[in-house]
């Protein structure tokens, strides 16, 4: 995300547990009402039914956020 140049963000750093990652599950109809996992890969076979190839795709659902969202702080040039 692009901060306007006359506006600023201010957080801590070196804050313990401050940002946090969830995972949300894939995209697809065998992970709904599971618990995220970091990464998937679903294998996607030949649609023909010879099993001559099949595709892999790679996901990744995270969700950055802050524990403590009032230390936070926005900031505009005045």
């Amino acid at each position: 995300m692009k901060v306007a140049d006359n506006k600023a963000h201010f957080f801590p750093m070196n804050v313990p547990g401050l940002f946090q990652t969830a995972f949300a599950p894939a995209d697809t109809a065998s992970t709904v009402n599971t618990i995220g996992l970091p990464r998937y890969a679903i294998p996607s076979m030949d649609p023909s039914g010879k099993e001559r190839w099949f595709a892999t795709e790679i996901q990744s659902n995270p969700l950055p956020f802050c524990t403590r969202p009032r230390t936070l702080i926005r900031a505009k040039h005045s």
